[in-house]
């Protein structure tokens, strides 16, 4: 893909609060956002690398992500 496609093109936006600032523990990519609904509209984090089964984390759901995140900043805040 030419340079000039790949900067150019329309990104998606979401409410998802750490998007773009997760990676996978295995392979160090970034993990996508992945809108779901099945009771109540909700996010996970899935690894570009699942699908070719070349990591072991598949996908985390977005609420105990956000939980820990939470919790953590809470320590540091302390």
């Amino acid at each position: 893909m030419p340079l000039q496609k790949k900067y150019n093109r329309l990104h998606c936006k979401t409410n998802a609060l750490i998007a773009g600032l997760v990676y996978c523990p295995f392979c160090e990519k970034r993990l996508r956002v992945v809108f779901e609904i099945n009771n109540k509209p909700r996010f996970k984090y899935v690894c570009p690398c699942c699908c070719a089964r070349k990591c072991s984390i598949c996908a985390v759901d977005d609420v105990p992500l956000n939980e820990f995140v939470a919790r953590q900043l809470s320590y540091l805040a302390d």
